[in-house]
C-alpha cells in the first residue's frame, strides 16, 4: 500500500474507492492466512504424531 501511494506521490488519487478495495482485499487476505497458519499447526501435529 505505501509503495502504490509513493509511486503516485504529487498526483490527485484518480480512484479511492479501488485503493479502499486493496487495502480491505489486503486486510482479508492476512485474517484467511492466519487462519490457515492456525489449521496448518494442528495437521502437521496430526501427521507428525
Amino acid at each position: 500500500m505505501e509503495k502504490h501511494l509513493k509511486d503516485r506521490k504529487g498526483r490527485l488519487m484518480e480512484d479511492p474507492a479501488h485503493y479502499c478495495k486493496m487495502a480491505t482485499a489486503l486486510q482479508e487476505t492476512i485474517l484467511v492466512q492466519q487462519k490457515i497458519d492456525l489449521l496448518f499447526n494442528e495437521v502437521e501435529k496430526n501427521i507428525l504424531t
